[in-house]
């Protein structure tokens, strides 16, 4: 079972970076130890800036806000992404897809949810087109 340990870090990153006025932001979680996740990073950019803190022998999760327009209006979507890096082993990736709820319930709320094993794909674009509640697909790859 996994648990993070510092919670209050991570709500108090969100609060402060996803408010109510922000159009763009992240926060980002990963593993201290095969159970424990920590605060790993925050900033006020899109995908590509989350992107370059992405590891590629890492399990990582993280919260995005994306910024687009609709029906003549802005609008924000607050997606939560599973990031699995292509250097991590099937079975560590397959034990660590089971703590995705638990980190679903501190990085929160999300209006989608989507995984990722690509991170030169992970774009604007891709994360709106995988977001979309109309999306066949929710995984980059």
């Amino acid at each position: 079972m996994a648990n993070f340990s510092n919670p209050e870090s991570v709500t108090a990153a969100i609060a402060e970076v996803l408010n109510s006025t922000a159009r763009s932001g992240w926060v980002l979680v990963g593993y201290e130890n095969d159970s424990s996740l920590v605060l790993q990073g925050k900033g006020t950019g899109g995908p590509e800036e989350v992107r370059d803190h992405l590891q590629d022998d890492k399990v990582q999760y993280f919260i995005v806000r994306v910024f687009y327009p609709k029906d003549n209006a802005e609008t924000t979507r607050d997606v939560f992404v599973a990031w699995t890096g292509p250097k991590v082993a099937r079975v560590a990736a397959a034990k660590k897809a089971t703590h995705a709820g638990v980190v679903q319930s501190v990085l929160k709320p999300s209006h989608a949810q989507i995984t990722c094993v690509n991170k030169n794909k992970l774009t604007l674009g891709e994360v709106l087109d995988k977001s979309a509640p109309l999306s066949g697909s929710h995984h980059i790859e």
